[in-house]
């Protein structure tokens, strides 16, 4: 699992984005849904296809923005769970 250091990062950066655009749409009632990038187009799509077909049996253009982000999460957690009885 080379790629979990990079789902990590993509998991950290994307909640400091979020966190961002929920803090401007509260100062200028912005919409945050219309500030918001997609899940999809915020992952390197070539680790997104690779993860679809290898470790999500589907394709890139059919896993919904939820299931990226469920996989992610749950994949991320797995390790950090791993690595905490390890210790």
């Amino acid at each position: 699992m080379i790629f979990i250091h990079t789902l990590v990062k993509w998991k950290c950066v994307r909640q400091e984005f979020d966190d961002a655009v929920e803090a401007r749409c509260a100062t200028t009632e912005e919409d945050k849904t219309k500030m918001l990038r997609c899940v999809k187009n915020s992952f390197n799509r070539q680790l997104l296809e690779t993860l679809c077909k290898f470790e999500w049996n589907t394709t890139a253009d059919d896993a919904t923005e939820e299931r990226i982000v469920a996989e992610v999460d749950k994949t991320v957690n797995n390790v950090m769970n791993d690595s905490i009885i390890d210790s």
